[in-house]
């Protein structure tokens, strides 16, 4: 389940948010599917083949919710 209330998956959603933000200037509405893709990469090569990692896929998703919300904002506030 999604907590929210985690401060990892917190810095996830920042982390979804940022990546869009810093992206969409370069390659536009790409860059939502860009910050996704970073974070399923994370989870799978950092978290799953490297020894040590604890994969978590609530991880990906709160990643991709950022990216969505900074979507969202960058739609409302017509940049978009």
């Amino acid at each position: 389940m999604l907590d929210l209330r985690q401060h990892d998956k917190q810095l996830h959603l920042l982390a979804g948010v940022l990546l869009t933000l810093a992206a969409y200037p370069f390659v536009g509405y790409l860059a939502v599917a860009f910050a996704i893709a970073v974070g399923l990469a994370k989870e799978y090569v950092w978290d799953e083949i490297v020894p040590g990692g604890c994969p978590d896929i609530w991880d990906a998703v709160a990643t991709a919710l950022g990216a969505l919300l900074a979507a969202a904002g960058l739609f409302l506030s017509g940049w978009i």
